[in-house]
């Protein structure tokens, strides 16, 4: 079935199987070494002078075996149009005795080659390496036909957004509401920009790529604003995402491993839809943004252990025992502009940290929640131009009309928080006079 690894395909191994009969009788190879891909079809046997089994080792590219994997091509066709012609192989039992030979499609007999019409149905993975166990690819080009390239900077940024994005899209699925979910970046091509990305939970992370692609394909705003609500996802996000996109002057494709279909998020037909959406987002804000960490002393402590270098584990905390309670702590830290999405301390956070007085260290506190997204939304929702004037009981109705993904439950829960930092806060907002 595989070949002598001395052979001059290299030692090979399979990652994928996509038919079977008693053995893998159709699948894709790997060489170990090189990182060649084969797609590997059982075409022949021969009986003499022993028994061998005739396999037909087409080498692929990476893109072309992607667009196998989506359907787009079929096995056939895949086979009707090499890249660097074929190698037919007859393996027995023998290693020693295995045959390999370069065959031109010329001289290839046609019933050597899948059937019409067969392309990839059920992906049977056998590799456990974690570069072959990406979902899906996030592609971003530069809008410039002359230059794709697109600054690290900004690739980041995009990457950053869709990530929170899609982790928001994935917990639509957690009946629990205790899971954390993550992607991962498994590689990436630098031409433009071309990451692969994984995920903790592959099922719910196909189920999150085709919920997105019925919010990215709505043609219009009343399609996208009826799409989120079914799927109460967050606008504020969306429109966070798209506003980046069109900022950025950049194209971008999602494009699924297996299963779904390639979206594109164009960047005219984004900037089409961000105008409306603006408006309709005038006091909507993300989840991402909305703090769940009650103790304001907590998330100081949290600075200080960034800011010597320590690990951000519930050991290290007196009053937190869970690893969620820690990152709940984090993002509050983030939603106030302290740390970056990569748990880097921010210009902000290194002022508060050279803060000697707790006084001051509050008063800043108090002026970064005034700043913050929640703070400017709920101020705004409330017609307040200070967080001095906001009523701590309005909290869970702002949240209840302005966060369209939390439930009632959670937005009770949610405005015990808002209600705490207002208490904690308030009292050391500084008064600024404007001079008449």
């Amino acid at each position: 079935m595989l070949l002598n690894k001395k052979s001059q395909l290299g030692d090979l191994s399979i990652i994928e199987v996509y038919e079977y009969f008693d053995m893998p009788t159709l699948y894709c190879a790997k060489d170990k070494v090189m990182g060649t891909y084969y797609i590997v079809f059982w075409c022949d046997k021969k009986s003499e002078p022993v028994h061998k089994e005739g396999w037909l080792y087409l080498p692929i590219s990476k893109n072309k075996l992607n667009l196998l994997r989506a359907k787009r091509i079929s096995f056939r066709e895949a086979y009707e149009q090499p890249e660097r012609g074929y190698y037919l192989a007859y393996i027995g039992k023998d290693p020693e005795q295995d045959e390999v030979t370069f065959i031109r499609q010329k001289d290839l007999p046609d019933d050597f080659l899948p059937t019409e019409g067969f392309y990839v149905d059920s992906i049977d993975k056998w590799s456990s390496s974690p570069e072959e166990s990406w979902i899906f690819r996030l592609v971003v080009k530069n809008v410039n036909k002359k230059t794709h390239k697109v600054a690290a900077d900004i690739s980041n940024a995009i990457q950053e957004q869709f990530t929170e994005l899609f982790k928001s899209a994935m917990s639509l699925f957690d009946l629990s509401n205790k899971r954390v979910f993550n992607l991962y970046e498994l590689g990436a091509d630098f031409s433009s920009v071309d990451v692969r990305l994984g995920a903790n939970d592959e099922e719910l992370a196909y189920k999150a790529l085709d919920v997105l692609e019925n919010v990215f394909t709505a043609g219009n705003i009343e399609q996208l604003n009826e799409a989120l609500s079914k799927y109460s996802l967050d606008t504020h996000q969306i429109e966070q995402f798209y506003n980046k996109i069109v900022s950025s002057n950049v194209n971008v494709k999602i494009i699924p491993k297996y299963i779904g279909n390639e979206i594109v998020l164009d960047n005219q037909s984004v900037k089409e839809k961000l105008d409306p959406l603006k408006n309709t987002n005038l006091t909507s804000i993300s989840s991402i943004d909305v703090p769940q960490a009650n103790d304001i002393e907590t998330i100081l402590k949290v600075m200080d252990l960034v800011d010597h270098g320590k690990t951000l584990t519930h050991d290290n905390f007196e009053n937190i025992n869970s690893p969620r309670q820690v990152s709940y702590y984090v993002d509050a830290a983030k939603a106030l502009g302290l740390l970056t999405r990569k748990n880097e301390i921010t210009s902000e956070g290194s002022f508060l940290l050279t803060r000697k007085s707790n006084h001051i260290k509050y008063q800043v506190l108090a002026n970064l929640f005034e700043l913050s997204e929640c703070g400017t939304k709920w101020m705004r929702y409330c017609e307040k131009s200070d967080i001095s004037e906001l009523d701590p009981n309005s909290a869970e109705q702002f949240l209840l009309n302005c966060v369209s993904s939390l439930s009632e439950k959670t937005a009770k829960r949610r405005a015990t928080t808002l209600k705490k930092w207002l208490a904690d806060l308030q009292p050391y907002k500084i008064e600024y006079k404007e001079d008449i």
